[in-house]
């Protein structure tokens, strides 16, 4: 029995290689546990078509690989209004990548906090909208950060709970079960050693709950 075949014309040429940039996968991910592809086709054969090396592909072939990358995820560029926009939430909320996906969950594992630390930086550039999408709703639907300005009985306390303490802020962020993450030990000794005039509420609330005895020194030891 002959298998039909189809002539790539210049169009479906451009159809294929659209499909291609939108997914953000090239021939070889996108057969990627393809287990149950049409004999013969493999990604040396796409990648072909994609340069116009090929003029004619099975018809079988043809389909399963648009249809193969019809339905992959859709990969936007991440352009500077859309980094922008990300850093603003981010600033907004102050929480990172790691604390928002601890809250809004990653899409069953797909999104990594690194992932959107690059977004942030620019060292990324293109990522499946779906993702980006997910990270921007979860910051927005977060509060504002809330700042708690320092008012020298503040400080005067802070200063009573670096000499109360005597314990390596090390220590301290690992065995205390309720430390914001992004309290970390070099800011702690920043925050008690007064150099703050303002710092964050959750900070504030975690140290001020410390020195009101809601975590005793002499449950944090090495």
């Amino acid at each position: 029995m002959d298998i039909e075949s189809i002539t790539i014309s210049d169009e479906l040429q451009q159809y294929l290689q659209d499909l291609k940039s939108s997914s953000g996968a090239g021939a070889s991910a996108m057969l990627r546990g393809a287990n149950d592809r049409p004999k013969g086709l493999d990604a040396a054969m796409v990648n072909r078509w994609l340069n116009g090396k090929t003029r004619t592909a099975r018809s079988d072939h043809w389909n399963y690989v648009i249809k193969r990358w019809s339905e992959m995820p859709k990969w936007i560029k991440i352009t500077p209004e859309i980094r922008r926009e990300l850093q603003l939430e981010h600033e907004r909320t102050g929480i990172g990548a790691v604390s928002l996906l601890n809250i809004a969950g990653s899409l069953n594992g797909t999104i990594k906090p690194s992932a959107i630390d690059h977004w942030l930086a620019g060292v990324r550039d293109k990522a499946p909208e779906e993702h980006v999408h997910f990270v921007l709703n979860a910051w927005r639907a977060l509060p504002p950060m809330e700042w708690i300005r320092l008012t020298p009985q503040h400080l005067s306390d802070l200063a009573d709970l670096r000499n109360r303490l005597h314990l390596n802020p090390r220590i301290l962020i690992r065995h205390a079960r309720d430390c914001p993450g992004n309290l970390n030990e070099n800011k702690i000794y920043d925050i008690l050693g007064g150099r703050y005039k303002q710092i964050r509420k959750t900070h504030f609330d975690f140290l001020m709950g410390l020195l009101s005895g809601l975590k005793a020194p002499h449950q944090f030891t090495n």
